[in-house]
């Protein structure tokens, strides 16, 4: 099956990947590895970056045949109508659109923004942009009418809610 987890930073997409097999980690936190300072980057390198996490998200997803994905390429293309140039942002829309299109995902988990954020060395530590792209992520959602199930509660309710439409949808 192929499994993506989608939500604003800060919201416990890893927490709960971390608890699946077949596991696609969050690509972003691999790509900005190789920058020195996101709040640093230039309008040119966020284009970039972004295209070099939908190129890595995509080849991610079409390398194994059953995931979970710590992201989607919905969550993509919510912080690249924050951070891309227009231009950008069409080429990222058309290429997500053409990927979900001819690979959609069998199940997409929204995971809903219900506690503070907790300060990384990566992550935006402001709640407002957390809610802006919370609100980017739902608008691609309803626009790609994309069938989601929000999971929310605490880790143990998040897993049985994800645990029980797994099982569910592999009867089908």
């Amino acid at each position: 099956m192929r499994i993506a987890f989608t939500a604003s930073h800060g919201c416990g997409k890893t927490s709960l990947a971390n608890h699946f097999p077949n596991r696609i980690d969050e690509i972003a936190r691999t790509v900005i590895n190789k920058l020195w300072s996101p709040d640093k980057m230039k309008q040119e390198q966020w284009d970039e970056f972004q295209q070099e996490v939908m190129d890595k998200q995509i080849e991610a997803e079409l390398n194994m045949w059953d995931f979970i994905s710590d992201r989607s390429v919905i969550d993509v293309l919510a912080y690249a109508t924050r951070f891309c140039t227009p231009k950008k942002l069409r080429a990222l829309k058309d290429q997500a659109e053409e990927h979900m299109k001819n690979n959609p995902y069998d199940i997409v988990f929204y995971i809903p923004i219900e506690f503070p954020l907790e300060k990384d060395w990566l992550r935006f530590e402001d709640e407002h942009y957390q809610e802006i792209i919370d609100l980017q992520i739902l608008k691609y959602l309803k626009r790609y009418k994309i069938k989601y199930i929000t999971v929310s509660g605490t880790i143990e309710q998040r897993l049985q809610i994800i645990n029980e439409a797994i099982a569910w949808h592999k009867v089908i």
